[in-house]
C-alpha cells in the first residue's frame, strides 16, 4: 500500500505541519484528516501489511520487495515491528503524562 501525498515532501515534511511535530509526522493529513480519519488509515495500513505477511511463503521472505524501507520481505517486517513497537511507546508515554496532568 503506498500513500501518495503531494503536500509532504520525500522527507515527511509538509508547510502545514507544526514545527514542534516530528518529521514524517504529515503523512496522511490531507487524505486523512483528523484523529477518526487517521485511526481508519493505521487500520487500513496494518490491515494491508498484515493480510501482506500472511501471504508470504517461508521463501519469499528472503526476496526483494519494491519499498523504500527494508531489502528483503522479512527485513522490512522486522523494520515495520520495530517502527510500531516505537510508536506504542510514545502513545503510551503520551498517555502517562497526560493521566499525570504533566
Amino acid at each position: 500500500m503506498f500513500l501518495i501525498d503531494d503536500a509532504v515532501t520525500d522527507d515527511g515534511d509538509s508547510a502545514d505541519l507544526p514545527l514542534e511535530f516530528p518529521c514524517g509526522a504529515a503523512w496522511g493529513t490531507h487524505q486523512a484528516p483528523g484523529i477518526q480519519e487517521a485511526i481508519n488509515l493505521l487500520k487500513h495500513s496494518h490491515d494491508t501489511l498484515t493480510k501482506c505477511l500472511e501471504n508470504c511463503t517461508e521463501g519469499s521472505l528472503d526476496q526483494p520487495i519494491p519499498t523504500r524501507h527494508g531489502k528483503s520481505a522479512a527485513h522490512f517486517f522486522w523494520i515495520m515491528i520495530m517502527h510500531d513497537i516505537y510508536h506504542a511507546g510514545q502513545i503510551r508515554t503520551r498517555r502517562t503524562m497526560y493521566r499525570a496532568g504533566g
